[in-house]
């Protein structure tokens, strides 16, 4: 195991029993056993005995850490199906005052898919439930970021798919795993999870494999060229292809087979999220120094935002700096959505005008009284201009951003949510 942020510790559980120093098993119901196999951590709930997550009751198996209230990333794989209904599986994050989050697959009769709730007492606020292909391995991520919740699953550990992103504010007290089989009849379930990675800090190699040499040991094999880490770390630059944002990119280290590059991309507020997956086996040059070319097809006008990552077998990423690219508009004006949407404290969009004017940036409430003035006066052109909308002062709801210039109006909503 390796200490990684907001207290969390990296497990690849590939010892002989589990570490209860690090996790803490909570079995309300009884009849669960939970032990390690040399790899893997297995949860077996017998047939007959439900173990739930929900409301009446929170009588999920977990298995979980303590950790500090603060941001943080990790990453679940599991080896084992759901194949009977209910059975369920996923990250669990409990909040000091008894509320919970559960980020799980479960099998729905006919089909997997992927669930978030919020838990608190008798009440629960479903975040998503939908389908997602029936998998093994499944891989599960769960971001924090502040108030912002953003879940992802991958079925290849490499490329990811972003079910859900949303905002609960919540004191965290503890995260882990968890398993449940609800269902009439009560089917038994075991849960196989190969391992609960902080993925800012990961076990490399998992479970102390040596088929996959370790980062240190190719740095040391590569060519001179590779002689540090910052070979590895993709140098990404942007340009205008017509209306066509290009990225290009090398990195001095050399390719491997198995290195991937991700390509992430944002409008000026928001969270940078991935939009490609390039594996090293299908790109024509696998050489030192090779350059690679991205053209974001079809992209609205405006300004974008990009980040080159590499990725390695052994887990290891390599982001690039940002790089922005503005695309001309097609149209008189361009409002972004606000993000975060719904929102606790601040929401953030930006208003970009075709030719110089002035411009009337207004905030009104359902009742259509206006709450807000953000902006009365001149832009400047092909110029993305940031403005916030500030909780302060304003009930939970509905509100109105209204953005008014010489030749055009637009509109967007907006939710507070305390």
């Amino acid at each position: 195991a390796a200490p990684a942020g907001a207290g969390l510790v990296s497990d690849d559980f590939s010892g002989a029993s589990l570490d209860l120093n690090l996790w803490s098993i909570i079995d309300p119901v009884g009849d669960a056993a939970v032990s390690l196999d040399g790899e893997r951590l297995v949860v077996d709930l017998p047939a007959g005995s439900e173990y739930d997550a929900w409301t009446r009751g929170n009588t999920a198996l977990r298995v979980v850490q303590q950790v500090d209230d603060a941001d943080f990333e990790v990453e679940v794989k599991f080896e084992s199906a759901v194949s009977e209904k209910y059975q369920d599986r996923g990250v669990y994050v409990g909040a000091v005052s008894g509320q919970f989050l559960r980020f799980d697959v479960y099998w729905a009769g006919n089909t997997a898919k992927a669930f978030a709730a919020m838990i608190d007492g008798s009440a629960a606020s479903t975040k998503v439930n939908t389908a997602i292909p029936a998998s093994v391995p499944l891989w599960l991520q769960v971001q924090r970021d502040g108030d912002v919740w953003t879940y992802r699953y991958s079925l290849d550990g490499a490329s990811w798919t972003q079910v859900v992103q949303f905002i609960e504010p919540v004191t965290v007290s503890s995260v882990g795993l968890y398993a449940g089989n609800p269902g009439s009849p009560v089917p038994a379930h075991t849960a196989l999870a190969d391992y609960f990675f902080d993925t800012a800090n990961p076990i490399i190699p998992e479970d102390g494999g040596s088929t996959q040499p370790s980062l240190a040991a190719r740095l040391a094999d590569a060519t001179s060229s590779a002689t540090s880490l910052q070979d590895f770390t993709p140098t990404a630059s942007g340009a205008l292809d017509g209306a066509v944002p290009v990225l290009t990119w090398s990195t001095g280290a050399p390719l491997t087979p198995t290195t991937h590059f991700e390509v992430q991309h944002a409008r000026p507020v928001g969270m940078l999220t991935t939009i490609a997956h390039l594996r090293s086996d299908t790109l024509a040059a696998l050489r030192d120094g090779a350059t690679f070319v991205y053209r974001h097809e079809a992209v609205a006008g405006g300004a974008h935002r990009y980040r080159i990552v590499r990725v390695e077998q052994d887990g290891q990423h390599f982001p690039s700096e940002e790089v922005s690219v503005d695309v001309p508009l097609a149209t008189d004006f361009l409002l972004t959505p606000p993000y975060p949407n719904p929102f606790a404290a601040t929401a953030r969009f930006s208003v970009t005008v075709a030719v110089p004017q002035r411009v009337q940036v207004l905030v009104y409430d359902m009742l259509g009284r206006q709450v807000a003035r953000l902006h009365d006066g001149p832009l400047p052109e092909q110029v993305p201009t940031e403005f916030e909308v500030e909780a302060d002062g304003l009930a939970s709801g509905v509100y109105i951003i209204r953005v008014l210039g010489e030749h055009f109006a637009g509109l967007r909503q907006v939710v507070l949510v305390r």
